[in-house]
């Protein structure tokens, strides 16, 4: 009966060192595949989004630079006949952010310290200072882009930056 109880016991002892062992290296092995992973973003789960100007649809704002005209004291806005002809207008000012209304054509510079609230017929694009690459093997960078003179609506929005934006806008 004591051998019995022996064999079970060292029965026992075998099986939980093999059971301890399977467990220590199946977190080894997450471990180590997630600090090997602990590098990768992929574009389409960051912050930052792919473009040159972020779209907060539905904003609007009252903080309105009065940096304008010959005076240059007068408030930056202007009707703009499209979205391209806003962002020309931003870009010619070197502004970060404005606001454009979809349906008027008002357009608007703002400050860096925005005042929102909500008006669905207006957005408030702001510009972003880096973009995320991805290339294709899997090396990432960021970039900081150069002037914002291009006039090619193509690449002055591109990806889903503007996908609020009606595309009968971005031909005219």
């Amino acid at each position: 009966m004591e051998e019995n109880t022996k064999a079970n016991n060292n029965l026992i002892y075998i099986l939980s060192l093999f059971g301890y062992i399977f467990l220590i290296s199946m977190l080894m092995i997450v471990y180590f595949h997630e600090v090997n992973m602990s590098n990768y973003v992929h574009y389409t789960g960051c912050y930052q989004p792919v473009a040159d100007y972020s779209v907060e649809a539905g904003k609007s704002s009252n903080s309105i630079l009065s940096i304008c005209g010959s005076s240059g004291q007068e408030k930056c806005t202007r009707n703009s006949t499209s979205l391209a002809d806003a962002i020309n207008f931003a870009q010619s000012s070197k502004a970060d952010k404005f606001l454009y209304n979809e349906k008027t054509g008002f357009t608007a510079l703002l400050s860096k310290k925005t005042n929102y609230y909500n008006n669905t017929d207006t957005s408030i694009y702001t510009a972003n200072k880096q973009l995320i690459n991805q290339s294709y093997d899997n090396v990432y960078k960021k970039e900081t882009p150069g002037n914002y003179t291009d006039t090619n609506l193509g690449t002055i929005l591109r990806g889903a930056a503007v996908s609020s934006v009606n595309q009968n806008q971005l031909q005219g």
